[in-house]
């Protein structure tokens, strides 16, 4: 008899972790998650065109009523189901007064027509920047979720509203999120790597020495970390910066399932 090659030869363990991003694990299963978390999302705002606005020469602007949640870069659906129906994009917004459209206005837009977010929007981050990176954490011992958003600048925790949980030194660029030792743990290559121990009240904190970083050597301290990772039970940090010095190529592990060694 042959051999079947098609046959898997690593466990699915050895190759899935609950930190894979676009997916979770549930109850042994691999389950798909959307960008587009309905944690989320808010239902559409509308508003109404409050000066009539026409679109006369390169006109954009269009008067409204009121502009709270409304965003840019989002669509809106103006005059829906009447005769001067059309989808604008916002480009910029003065607070209540008025909406600035990517395109020239199609029609002169009279008061009282709506102006409506098209279908589902994500919900704004308190400091209004986008969310470059979630990370959905499962607690062991109680199995309860936690979903974190991080932007340049924040990590949030999703209660049903934000709420700050750290505050960057500068902006970044990227997040890397692991869940380990049944906690969190994070870098943005911008401040010392970070922990929380998933403790709704705590936020978020320097792991290890909370001022000097992650000692590993007698008075030694790794104070940055461009990309972090789990496997076999061990915490490997790359791309660090030691003593100021930055160190493309080098990685750093811990103590076999332990996070502060």
């Amino acid at each position: 008899m042959g051999k079947r090659e098609d046959v898997p030869s690593i466990l699915l363990e050895k190759v899935f972790t609950v930190d894979n991003e676009n997916s979770c694990l549930r109850y042994g299963e691999i389950h798909r998650v959307k960008m587009r978390l309905k944690e989320l999302l808010t239902t559409p705002t509308d508003t109404t065109v409050d000066v009539e606005s026409s679109p006369g020469g390169d006109n954009k602007i269009l008067a409204v009523a009121a502009t709270t949640d409304f965003f840019v870069g989002e669509e809106v659906l103006v005059d829906e189901g009447e005769s001067h129906e059309v989808t604008y994009t916002i480009a910029s917004i003065q607070d209540d007064i008025s909406l600035t459209m990517t395109e020239v206005l199609a029609y002169t837009h009279e008061v009282g027509e709506t102006v409506a977010q098209a279908g589902l929007n994500k919900i704004r981050t308190p400091d209004t920047y986008p969310v470059i990176h979630y990370h959905l954490f499962v607690k062991r011992q109680t199995g309860t979720e936690y979903l974190l958003l991080f932007t340049k600048k924040h990590i949030y925790l999703w209660t049903g509203e934000l709420e700050e949980k750290f505050e960057c030194s500068a902006f970044c660029e990227n997040w890397e999120v692991v869940s380990y030792n049944d906690k969190v743990i994070a870098t943005n290559d911008v401040d010392k790597v970070l922990v929380w121990d998933v403790i709704p009240s705590n936020d978020f904190i320097f792991l290890d020495d909370p001022v000097n970083g992650i000692e590993y050597e007698t008075g030694l301290y790794l104070t940055k970390a461009k990309h972090l990772i789990v496997f076999e039970n061990y915490l490997i940090l790359g791309n660090v910066t030691e003593s100021a010095e930055v160190y493309p190529q080098r990685i750093r592990w811990n103590a076999i399932g332990d996070e502060k060694q």
